[in-house]
């Protein structure tokens, strides 16, 4: 009897002690199941939760849906573009009087009509100088056909004439000019890395517009010394620059019929001669940073070559004051010569465009056929083109490159006279 009670006793311990801990099991296992349901709560609902992160990632995802069609759309269009080219704007005709000569730039390939007011008889256009080649006449259409200049004369009604110098260009090196009258302007938007400094329209083509600095960059060094700080001594023409190809178009021919660049009349066929070197520093972009602006299809250079320089100068009527003959850039079979004597252009022509006005030199980036060490320079005090030897110390005038479209749309609204500029 004794040893059943106190088997009950024990019985009844027992179940206290298992109610004991159940309940203790279950005060925890709730304890546990909230603090689980606080952290699920902010794992899911939180800032940073996963239905915030499903959000940002369906938001991704929409704005990624979004770019590929808009690159869709614009692959699509200029697809549409491609295979459905824009009529181009029809050149007006070009309009003649008895009497007058007038002055027209087209690219190889290009062509113009000739119209003549009041005329009863068809017009009749001649080639005056048939052998060049320059252009080819279909009844009163011209197209150009190489580059180079010609006159054509004009005749309608028995006795009536005009005449039409025609100059033509290649688009791929220095394009026909356009924007002529705009020449020497302040071109007031542009803005390089310095923002202090002035440029003037120098050139356009349809291809690209060329922009000077008003102002001379002095140097404190020989032409030579800055090649070899810009690491061109080691240089060969193989080292110029695409930019300093187009503008040097003779550079662009030499390598195109693989006949090196010889710059020397002696008839040696080199690349390596100072005056190359010193052309490849001036004409590359790496080495003139500061002017361009940082876009990324904007870059500048030293200095214009020769060719560009009386691309420009050319444009200027023969009646400007100071001007004399065009400059004719003579491709001789080692290199660039010209034919431009003493005071060929006077102080302030085209609001100094040209000619600063400040006596000092300034050095052009093309090689010269005399001096194996030759580049061209333009002097001021009296006006003239020459070429001297790279142990010069001479100033440089940065050019900037601006592809046309670009320029037209964000610059060419806004150029004044530098006297209207009220500074």
């Amino acid at each position: 009897m004794k040893e059943q009670k106190n088997t009950k006793k024990m019985r009844k311990h027992n179940v206290k002690s298992i109610k004991g801990i159940t309940l203790i099991a279950l005060v925890v296992t709730i304890v546990v199941l909230l603090i689980l349901a606080s952290v699920s709560i902010t794992v899911i609902f939180g800032d940073n939760g996963l239905i915030e992160m499903a959000r940002e990632a369906a938001d991704k995802t929409n704005e990624a849906v979004e770019k590929d069609l808009g690159d869709i759309q614009n692959l699509t269009n200029e697809l549409n573009d491609f295979m459905n080219p824009p009529t181009p704007t029809p050149e007006p005709p070009t309009e003649v009087t008895s009497g007058n000569t007038q002055e027209k730039y087209i690219d190889i390939g290009e062509t113009f009509t000739i119209k003549v007011q009041d005329s009863t008889e068809a017009v009749t256009v001649s080639i005056q100088n048939e052998g060049d080649n320059v252009v080819t006449v279909d009844e009163n259409t011209v197209t150009g056909a190489k580059v180079g200049n010609t006159t054509l004369t004009v005749t309608w009604n028995g006795s009536n004439s005009a005449t039409i110098n025609v100059h033509v260009y290649d688009p791929t090196t220095i394009g026909a000019p356009k924007r002529i009258e705009d020449y020497g302007k302040i071109v007031v938007d542009y803005k390089d890395t310095e923002n202090t400094r002035k440029y003037r329209l120098f050139y356009q083509d349809k291809n690209y517009t060329y922009i000077i600095s008003d102002n001379l960059i002095t140097q404190t060094l020989s032409l030579e010394e800055l090649y070899k700080a810009g690491e061109y001594e080691n240089k060969t023409g193989a080292d110029v620059s695409e930019i300093g190809k187009r503008l040097n178009p003779m550079l662009k021919d030499a390598e195109v019929n693989n006949e090196g660049y010889t710059f020397f009349s002696n008839g040696e066929k080199k690349n390596e001669y100072d005056n190359i070197k010193a052309v490849g520093w001036l004409t590359d972009p790496e080495k003139w940073t500061e002017y361009a602006n940082g876009e990324e299809d904007v870059f500048a250079i030293g200095s214009p070559t020769l060719e560009l320089f009386a691309a420009s100068y050319n444009t200027m009527d023969t009646g400007d004051n100071g001007k004399k003959d065009n400059i004719i850039p003579e491709v001789k079979q080692y290199g660039y010569s010209e034919n431009t004597s003493d005071n060929w252009l006077t102080n302030g022509q085209r609001e100094g465009i040209y000619n600063t006005g400040s006596g000092s030199y300034w050095w052009l980036a093309s090689p010269s056929y005399i001096l194996s060490n030759g580049v061209f320079f333009v002097r001021e005090n009296g006006g003239y083109l020459h070429r001297y030897n790279v142990h010069s110390t001479y100033a440089v005038r940065p050019l900037v490159c601006i592809p046309t479209s670009k320029f037209d749309t964000k610059y060419g609204d806004n150029l004044k006279w530098k006297n209207e500029l009220g500074d």
